[in-house]
């Protein structure tokens, strides 16, 4: 009305063209009507074209229509509005004179301008940009004003950005600290502090995906809750913040594997797709990781009705991505795991065939460098791994491994995906050493399972696994080495690491099913190569390992009290703790409050902190107490023969499949003595 009612030429037709397009755009990001969006870049464009060069309010102009070719490319991902948004941000700090106070927010919607850039292209140069326009903003703005922690989350967001391309722990770091200030910074009951909760979230999230750290995770959950419980019922951030906290809980569940915690998954990500409106350009993500969240059930309980459910929201996902999207690849990248995991179960061709399809079109779509493209190819190879195990076709096992090698070659070192990507590799070698130039293939495939287990920046769990392929190929090969008492040596450590005191014993147990034999294989194979004080020690280490974690939080400490009384008291006072909190039960039930849910949160986040605390006790113990460097370690052979009594040997058997063996161990020999057992079994 007000622009209809103003002359053409009048002064103030500009501004009403600019709070038209304002009032346009508002409306957008409640309804998302793309109509809306038009009229606000069409208000927009013409209050900048009716503003004379020199104009105070010019500047502002040029912001508010980037504005508006931003929030248009994010929901149709046209680079041309990208370009757009970014010339409009560029003008508009270009025009800001030195110390204007709006300066600060024009270099974050110009750093907000590049990082969607980024996401849609992945050039690094971009999100470079991002950061340095983000550290202006911040550097500029003045402590006490109230756009601060908007400017420390934006910053935040570009480093978990440019974490996400390169793995670098000072990034993620750096984001994390970003995201906790604007929390900090935020008033109790500021509309914002929930979506500063999101992205503090997000950040601990992506750092537990990198080193797999409980404490993380946990605070992750913790804080998507934060961002749920302070989000008033119909705010248009609560689908995304469920959504959010769905990615949480799905992250736990990967690494613990409680029930719990993937059907909180699924609830919250059904929530965010029920409140999400038709049209609404995040519904395909939402409706992508509500998929990921049934594929991921089913690969636990293998119900049918979930991987048919996983098809159908992943299927919608692409449906509703518009052609040229930056999300596309990744709907088409899920869809194809949803079909590869259903022919992994039902074994129908037409699966396969649709994964591979859906799976090529993910890494046809996704630019090159962009930071998903390796995880692509990755998908890609281990599908046409999957369907060479069935059809035995060398072109299959052939595409799969050129596939995975190139996921390894864009894949920068320190990246948390990289050990993954080796262990595929690993397994598609061995497969294919067993149709030609078998010494060849299987020194390849051992020598990736190596490099994956011995990646410290990896998941311990991943480590794991690939550990214990290189071992068991390692023990199978006609000539044994010390390359395979270092494969068993890394397994058992990281078994230590799987299963540490950080989990309730419950948990432990657990993790732990279906390892049994790993010890009493590294002893055999230690026996059969002559070493018969390793066998003995990962024997020892590998004896009930929970119970010997438990044992350990209740060892008397009288010695260590004689040396120093307070770090004595200290260690006993946590360790006393530790073991009560590792006997909670930490299950979610159903029924349960969203208060009870993060009241049971507290409590496993006061758990992870004790065992932390514990952990660096013991440390500070063998690090500066005399004669404290072993304090609970597993005890070498040279310790457990000085401890033998004065008559009668000691006498250890270990039964495994490949061999059994006796292991004496006698006072007054300086060595064990391993006597070979042929004819048990």
């Amino acid at each position: 009305m007000a622009v209809e009612l103003t002359p053409a030429g009048h002064p103030d037709l500009p501004s009403q063209f600019n709070n038209l397009g304002n009032s346009y755009l508002t409306r957008f990001e409640h309804l998302g009507s793309l109509s809306d969006m038009a009229e606000a870049i069409s208000a927009h464009q013409k209050s900048v074209e009716l503003t004379p060069t020199g104009h105070s309010d010019l500047p502002s102009r040029f912001n508010n229509l980037g504005n508006s070719y931003l929030a248009h490319f994010e929901h149709l991902g046209s680079l041309s509005d990208i370009a757009e948004a970014i010339s409009a941000h560029q003008k508009a700090v270009e025009l800001t004179p030195p110390g204007h106070p709006d300066l600060p927010s024009r270099f974050n919607n110009l750093g907000n301008s590049y990082i969607a850039h980024f996401k849609h292209l992945g050039s690094l140069s971009d999100i470079a940009e991002a950061i340095s326009a983000h550290q202006k903003a911040v550097e500029l703005t003045p402590t006490g004003h109230p756009d601060l922690p908007s400017q420390f989350n934006n910053l935040g967001n570009s480093y978990l950005t440019h974490f996400e391309q390169l793995g670098s722990l000072s990034d993620i770091a750096e984001a994390i600290s970003a995201h906790q200030k604007a929390v900090e910074l935020t008033p109790t009951g500021h509309t914002h502090l929930p979506s500063q909760f999101n992205n503090l979230g997000n950040s601990y999230i992506a750092r537990f995906k990198h080193l797999g750290s409980l404490s993380d995770i946990a605070e992750a959950i913790s804080a998507h809750q934060k961002a749920v419980e302070l989000t008033p019922t119909g705010h248009p951030d609560l689908p995304s913040q469920f959504n959010n906290l769905g990615n949480s809980y799905i992250a736990r569940f990967e690494q613990l594997g409680s029930l719990s915690d993937i059907a909180e998954a699924i609830s919250a990500h059904q929530k965010a797709v029920e409140l999400t409106p038709t049209g609404h350009p995040d519904l395909p993500s939402q409706f992508s990781n509500l998929g990921n969240s049934y594929l991921t059930r089913f690969e636990q309980l293998g119900s049918l009705s979930d991987i048919a459910e996983a098809i159908s929201a992943h299927q919608k996902a692409v449906e509703l991505t518009p052609a040229g999207h930056p999300n596309l690849p990744g709907q088409f990248n899920n869809l194809g795991s949803s079909y590869l995991t259903h022919f992994q179960h039902l074994g129908s061709l037409s699966d396969i065939a649709e994964a591979i399809l859906v799976y090529q079109k993910a890494v046809e779509l996704t630019p090159t460098g962009h930071p998903d493209l390796p995880s692509c190819c990755s998908n890609l190879g281990n599908t046409y791994l999957t369907r060479f195990k069935h059809l035995g076709s060398l072109s299959d096992i052939s595409e799969a491994i050129l596939a995975q090698q190139k996921a390894i070659e864009l894949t920068s070192f320190g990246h948390p995906h990289l050990a993954s990507y080796h262990h595929n590799l690993g397994n598609s070698f061995h497969l294919l050493s067993h149709l030609s130039d078998y010494c060849s293939n299987l020194q390849r495939s051992i020598l990736h399972y190596k490099s994956a287990a011995s990646f410290d920046f990896a998941s311990p769990s991943i480590r794991l696994k690939a550990a214990k392929c290189w071992a068991q190929l390692a023990s199978m090969s006609p000539i044994q080495s010390q390359e395979t008492l270092l494969a068993f040596e890394t397994v058992m450590n990281l078994l230590s690491l799987v299963a540490g005191p950080e989990h309730t014993v419950q948990h432990r147990h657990q993790l732990l099913q279906g390892m049994s034999d790993l010890p009493l294989q590294a002893a055999a194979t230690a026996c059969s190569l002559g070493h018969i004080d390793k066998a003995l020690e990962w024997l020892e280490q590998g004896r009930c390992l929970v119970w010997t974690q438990q044992n350990y939080l209740q060892t008397p400490i009288d010695d260590l009290a004689q040396h120093n009384p307070a770090l004595a008291q200290h260690f006993l006072d946590v360790s006393k703790n530790l073991e009560h909190a590792a006997a909670r039960d930490s299950s979610l039930q159903p029924g349960m409050s969203l208060a009870e849910k993060i009241s049971l949160e507290k409590e496993a986040h006061a758990h992870l902190n004790l065992a932390n605390e514990w952990n660096d006790l013991l440390n500070n113990i063998h690090t500066t107490v005399p004669g404290f460097h072993n304090f609970l370690k597993p005890p070498l052979c040279s310790t457990l023969i000085q401890s033998l009594p004065d008559s009668g040997p000691a006498v250890i058997i270990n039964v495994h499949h490949t061999r059994c063996d006796a292991i004496a161990l006698i006072a007054g020999l300086d060595e064990p003595l391993c006597i070979q057992l042929p004819r048990l079994s």
